[in-house]
């Protein structure tokens, strides 16, 4: 049994992304902790419970331009937790690939702020911002159309004539 000396809160297993049934008793949060050898676990106590995660975008972006993107862990009430969660972030290109800024993060304030610096060579269609955060394992996401050339498609001129090479 593990013992913390706080009158009341919301205890997570942030190992395992779950929530931990927990007591409370004489000013007091206990739960009961089963560890195996060469085993561990790392606890978070919240004010509040999880109750999901907002990824917010803009809907488009120019190619060589800024995005800002919030990413926010929701408690009961609909407001940011005050509390700092762990959180995995995945950037994925309009091809698929992992992008810059993909990565783990800490949620200060329930709250993770993003400033995408989209690459004038960066493949232009739909990108997918992912948040898990590890607390309750509650995931998130939102979308942003990366702009290409303009017009779009681009304008294609004459093929070239073919040319024989001599030798």
């Amino acid at each position: 049994v593990l013992t913390v000396r706080r009158p009341e809160g919301v205890v997570y297993d942030l190992v395992g992304s779950r929530q931990v049934p927990a007591r409370q008793k004489d000013g007091s949060l206990s739960i009961d902790v089963h560890l195996g050898p060469c085993d561990g676990r790392v606890y978070m106590i919240a004010p509040r419970p999880i109750e999901a995660i907002r990824v917010q975008a803009p809907a488009q972006a120019k190619r060589g331009a800024a995005a800002a993107c919030t990413i926010e862990v929701i408690a009961a009430g609909g407001k940011p937790l005050e509390a700092v969660v762990p959180v995995e972030v995945e950037i994925r290109d309009a091809e698929g690939r992992l992008a810059e800024f993909s990565g783990w993060y800490a949620a200060v304030g329930g709250r993770i702020q993003i400033k995408l610096d989209v690459a004038p060579n960066d493949p232009p269609g739909v990108w997918q911002i992912f948040a898990r955060e590890l607390a309750s394992g509650r995931t998130g996401a939102a979308y942003l159309r990366v702009l290409g050339p303009q017009p779009w498609p681009p304008e294609r001129g004459p093929a070239p004539k073919a040319v024989q090479l001599k030798g």
